[in-house]
């Protein structure tokens, strides 16, 4: 049978987990175990964050839910490689706030006892135990384990154990959590002293109080567990591997018996108190209730032996952790990483071949402790690649083999402009990809011939992937492109042919050239023609590039501008079009010729006169323009109507208005007319009456 102890218990330390939600996805499998992950978080948080992130420390990711992904991935394959289960264990995985002080929380969902193959009756065992003794998914509805990560500490993604300061290393995290998810723990109550339903858990069966009477915790009285879950240094673990390997402390156990300190503080801490070991053992060990920013630990330590005690079996030989293995890999360029598991290895040394135990491939020579190498220049042509980790414990060297395949990939290529398409302007962007190798350097030419860089050479662009170019033909020639790139010390290159753009220069559209004008004001239109044209200025002049008669100032990108005021004389007026593109101002002429004729005018009174009377009417002239509509504004300023507003006289030539002022002010008359759909006006002024 199993109980949910989900509202029971809060594990609280340091782990979590990842991938999308509803997702499962194996994170290392071997004959050992396979960890399989369920993302619960939603869209565009936690583990599904896409805020950009900046590859450190081995970590490749580029957003923030990645980095957490592969993380968890490398933590995974630690546990994995060590645990042996036929059974899968799964993990519910999520990000969100935890509250001051935790930075993440974790449990099983589920506790089993009596089960098939039980080894200890009427014992409680987390759901990965229970499932690993039966050989099946005694749940397979519920995840194995649970884990929720802070949202609100700063974490160190990478896999190398380096965190700065200020930063939690989040792989440490990883593997103390899924500890506690792999039973890790007690399920008694610290504070009332209870166990789940009245029953031992296994965990709680090698607890004991040291020297107390009774000492071993399950054979206490309620009361007697709290006393012995605050006794500090005197709650001990007595699991016999757990002892057995507990001469590698040096601080932290008893040296009599070699019973390991459990984490006891005199103020019960429910989460912690007894669930972990005591923050006094040295060297520090992953299970410990806390860990400082800047702090890494990523051996399993005394916890192994631990898990051991509660019925795991585990493998602690050195091994290959990272790249997931039989992986094929992603790259040319690969981070190697491994562990000891405990071992007291002292020197190691690495292998690439291409067969197994050779070294044709790559030969690290000696690496002292360190557990992580990058190699890059690996083959990209999806070959076997035979791994052979060296070891040295004491004076003998011993080694395990491990196999990949090769990354496959093409030659680096240019992904923009397609090749063999036509460009459309003379400006265009380059892009270009490495398809996976491990490039240094990158160069590009453009030329009239193949290998040529008379049209432009870019110069050493180092990792950068992109380029602009402008002022490329516009001509229909065939541009010969050659792209360069440098992996170690050898220039290789893609040759590419591209057609450039077949463009007529920017130009007028309206009116056409050398047309005549029926007007003083003309609306002019003009196009691009697919050139990058950035902005246009326009001038008419009474000469070839004169302004006397308009000049526009800078348009912008308008294509098209209204001129109001163009002289009726009948004379060639000049227009030149400028443009620019990129930094280049250029231009283009046209003529045309003005309009012959005057416009509509006031012809009584006459312009300017003073006014006899205060009662006038007012009479004007189309002078032949076709004009369809009149209106009359009388003002204190120019196109002003504060004195007088006629309303549309349609094609009437007069108008009496009475009562205009009489102390001598200047009256300004507005006449507008329309003519061919268009409404324009002439001003005149007269002088009041003085009264």
């Amino acid at each position: 049978m199993y109980m949910s102890v989900s509202q029971f218990f809060r594990f609280i330390t340091v782990a979590v987990v990842i991938i999308s939600s509803g997702w499962f996805v194996p994170m290392h499998t071997l004959a050992a175990a396979t960890v399989t992950v369920v993302n619960r978080d939603g869209a565009n948080e936690g583990l599904n964050d896409p805020t950009p992130f900046t590859p450190i420390g081995g970590n490749a990711a580029t957003t923030v839910g990645q980095a957490r992904l592969k993380a968890f991935e490398y933590a995974a394959t630690i546990w994995g490689d060590l645990l042996n289960s036929s059974v899968a264990i799964t993990v519910d995985a999520n990000v969100d706030p935890l509250g001051a002080g935790i930075l993440a929380q974790a449990g099983p969902t589920t506790v089993h006892r009596n089960f098939s193959n039980t080894p200890v009756a009427n014992t409680w065992y987390v759901q990965a135990l229970a499932n690993k003794f039966s050989g099946m998914d005694l749940a397979p509805s519920i995840s194995d384990m649970s884990i929720t990560f802070s949202s609100d500490f700063a974490f160190y993604f990478g896999l190398d154990g380096n965190p700065p300061e200020g930063q939690y290393d989040f792989v440490s995290v990883v593997l103390h959590e899924i500890g506690h998810g792999l039973g890790f723990l007690s399920l008694v109550n610290p504070s009332t002293g209870e166990k789940f339903f009245g029953i031992d858990d296994v965990y709680s069966r090698y607890v004991e109080q040291h020297n107390a009477l009774p000492a071993d915790y399950p054979t206490m009285t309620n009361g007697q567990r709290v006393q012995a879950s605050t006794s500090q240094s005197h709650l001990h673990f007595t699991g016999p591997e757990t002892v057995a390997n507990s001469g590698q402390l040096t601080a932290g156990h008893d040296a009599g018996s070699g019973h390991v300190q459990l984490y006891a503080p005199r103020n019960p801490s429910p989460g912690s108190s007894v669930s972990h070991f005591n923050k006094v053992i040295k060297p520090d060990q992953l299970m410990e209730h806390s860990i400082s920013n800047g702090e890494a630990i990523h051996q399993i330590g005394l916890a192994g032996e631990l898990l051991a005690d509660l019925g795991w079996e585990l493998n602690l030989e050195p091994t290959l952790i990272s790249p997931l293995l039989n992986a094929t890999l992603d790259s040319s360029a690969v981070t190697f990483a491994w562990t000891a598991h405990n071992q007291p290895v002292t020197e190691w040394w690495l292998y690439v071949g291409s067969t197994e135990g050779a070294r044709d491939v790559y030969n690290s020579q000696s690496l002292g402790v360190t557990t992580s190498l990058l190699v890059s220049r690996l083959p990209t042509d999806g070959r076997s690649l035979y791994v052979r980790l060296w070891y040295r414990i004491g004076g003998f060297w011993e080694f395990t083999d491990e196999q990949f395949t090769a990354a496959r990939f093409a030659a680096p290529s240019l992904t923009s402009p397609l090749p063999q398409s036509t460009l459309e302007s003379s400006n265009a962007g380059f892009e270009w990809t490495n398809n996976g190798h491990a490039v240094d350097d990158w160069w590009l030419y453009l030329g009239s011939n193949r290998g040529a860089s008379d049209l432009y050479s870019s110069g050493n662009l180092g990792i950068q992937t992109s380029v602009s170019v402008s002022e490329l033909p516009t001509d229909g020639r065939v541009l010969y492109v050659r792209l360069w790139y440098r992996i170690g010390g050898l220039w290789s290159f893609v040759d590419e042919q591209l057609t450039a753009a077949t463009l007529v220069e920017p130009g007028m559209i309206s009116p056409l050239p050398f047309s005549t004008l029926d007007s003083s004001e003309l609306l002019l239109r003009w196009s691009a023609n697919n050139q990058p044209v950035s902005n246009w200025w326009l001038y008419i002049g009474s000469t070839q590039g004169a302004r006397d008669v308009y000049n526009s100032s800078d348009l912008g990108v308008n294509l098209e501008h209204l001129v109001s005021g163009l002289p009726t004389d009948g004379r060639i007026l000049h227009i030149r079009l400028w443009y620019r593109i990129g930094e280049i101002w250029q231009f283009v002429d046209q003529q045309l010729t003005a309009s012959s004729f005057v416009v509509p005018v006031v012809m009584d009174p006459i312009a300017g006169s003073a006014l006899g009377e205060a009662n006038i009417t007012f009479q004007w002239t189309a002078n032949e323009q076709p004009v369809t509509n009149w209106w009359f504004f009388i003002g204190s300023s120019p196109g002003a109507r504060d004195i007088y507003n006629s309303g549309d006289l349609g094609t009437n030539l007069s108008q009496h208005v009475m009562g205009l002022p009489t102390d001598g002010r200047m009256l300004h008359v507005r006449l507008w007319y329309r003519s061919r759909a268009v409404w324009r006006f002439v001003d005149v002024q007269y002088t009041a009456v003085n009264s």
